[in-house]
């Protein structure tokens, strides 16, 4: 349920939070079509870091709202984006 799902978040260090969203962005980016993408020689090493970090980033802010309670901000951004 809902619940259950925010609760996962409860409790989570900052590391982890980190660890979590590495491997998040790894499972979602890195690890798929802009992989093929920058072994084609179309992303440089430097584009490929600025675009990871990014990505951690932001599922690292999210994480965090989600960890302390702050909902209503995901809900926000995933009304924003359709979902």
């Amino acid at each position: 349920t809902e619940g259950a799902a925010m609760g996962f978040f409860n409790g989570m260090s900052d590391s982890e939070i980190n660890d979590l969203s590495r491997a998040l962005t790894h499972y979602c980016f890195r690890n798929g079509a802009v992989e093929d993408i920058h072994t084609s020689g179309n992303l440089t090493e430097a584009d490929m870091k600025k675009l990871n970090k990014y990505i951690h980033n932001r599922i690292a802010g999210l994480l965090v709202a989600l960890r302390d309670g702050r909902e209503d901000g995901v809900y926000r951004v995933l009304k924003a984006h359709g979902v």
